[in-house]
C-alpha cells in the first residue's frame, strides 16, 4: 500500500510537468511561469523550497539534542525573508529578469555576473545533493527499497518534471508539496503530543533547559548571531528566493508572498522542533 501511495505521488508530479509543458509556449512561460504567479502560488513555492529534507530532519534533530532553540534554524530564515520583503522584493520583481546573475550583471558588470553564476552552480550542487540524500534516507526507513534506490528515483522524477514544464511545473508541484508538508508536520505534531499527554506531558519529561528560549545552555547568543549571519542572510539574497520573485505577477505580489512565507515559517519551525523534542 505504501509503495502504491509513493508511486501515485511521483506519477502526479510527472503529470503536472506534462500539463505544464503544454502551457509553456514562450521563454517567459518556461523560465518564470509567464510572470503570472499569485500570492498563494509564490508563497506555496517559497515554503516548499525552504521546508525540505534538511529543514525537517535537521531541525527535528536539533530539537532532540538541544530543545526549543533548535527552531532558530528556520526562524532566522523568517527574519531574512522580512529583510527581503522590506528592502528587495519589489525592486527584484520590477527588473523583470530571469535569473539572479542577470540582476547582478545589471548592477555591476558581466564579470561579476559570471562569477555569481559559478558560485551559484557550486553551492547548489551541494544543496540539491543534500536534498536528494535526505529524500533517500526518509523513504529508506519506510521499509520499501533502499535509500540509494530512492535517491535515484527522486532525482529522475525531479529532473523530468522540471525539464518538461520549467518553472510552471516547479511552482505547481511546489504548491502541492507544501500542502503535503504542512499536513505532515502538524499531523505529526498532533500525534506526538497526544501520545505524550499534551505539552504538559512533554514539559514533565524533559529538562527545563530544553524549553529555554531564545538562548539556552546548549545555544548561546554568539551561536545565535552566527546563525543570523550565516543562514538568515541567505534568505535575503538566495537565488532560490529570487527565482520565485521573478515569477510573481507584480511587485506587490512578490513582497506580499515573502511576508506570508516569513509568517508561516514561525509555527512550522516550532512544530518541527517540538516533534524532535518529543
Amino acid at each position: 500500500m505504501l509503495g502504491i501511495i509513493i508511486a501515485v505521488y511521483f506519477s502526479a508530479m510527472i503529470i503536472i510537468g506534462v500539463v505544464s509543458r503544454k502551457r509553456a509556449k514562450s521563454a517567459d512561460d518556461f523560465f518564470v511561469a509567464g510572470r503570472r504567479g499569485s500570492t498563494s502560488a509564490i508563497t506555496g513555492s517559497l515554503l516548499a523550497t525552504i521546508v525540505g529534507g534538511s529543514a525537517t530532519i535537521g531541525m527535528a534533530g536539533l530539537g532532540f539534542s538541544r530543545g526549543l532553540t533548535g527552531a532558530w534554524w528556520l526562524l532566522v530564515g523568517s527574519a531574512g525573508l522580512v529583510a527581503l520583503g522590506l528592502f528587495f522584493a519589489k525592486k527584484v520583481r520590477g527588473f523583470g529578469f530571469y535569473t539572479l546573475p542577470e540582476l547582478i550583471t545589471q548592477q555591476y558588470d558581466r564579470r561579476v555576473g559570471l562569477a555569481a553564476s559559478g558560485l551559484i552552480v557550486v553551492a547548489w550542487v551541494g544543496i540539491i545533493a543534500a536534498q536528494i540524500v535526505a529524500s533517500g534516507r526518509i523513504l529508506g526507513i519506510l521499509g520499501v527499497g533502499t535509500p540509494l534506490m530512492w535517491m535515484a528515483v527522486f532525482s529522475v522524477v525531479f529532473i523530468v518534471y522540471s525539464v518538461l514544464g520549467g518553472q510552471q511545473a516547479v511552482i505547481r508541484t511546489d504548491t502541492v508539496q507544501t500542502g503535503i508538508i504542512l499536513a505532515g508536520i502538524f499531523g505529526g505534531l498532533a500525534v506526538v503530543l497526544s501520545r505524550l499527554g499534551g505539552f504538559s506531558g512533554l514539559a514533565s519529561a524533559l529538562p527545563a533547559d530544553y524549553f529555554a528560549f531564545p538562548i539556552s545552555p546548549q545555544f548561546d547568543s554568539r551561536e545565535l548571531a552566527s546563525l543570523f549571519l550565516l543562514v538568515g542572510l541567505t534568505y535575503a539574497v538566495g537565488p532560490d528566493m529570487y527565482s520565485r520573485l521573478f515569477c510573481a505577477k507584480d511587485a506587490i505580489t512578490a513582497r506580499r508572498s515573502v511576508f506570508w512565507t516569513a509568517l508561516i515559517l514561525i509555527p512550522v519551525a516550532l512544530a518541527i522542533t517540538v516533534i524532535g523534542m518529543g
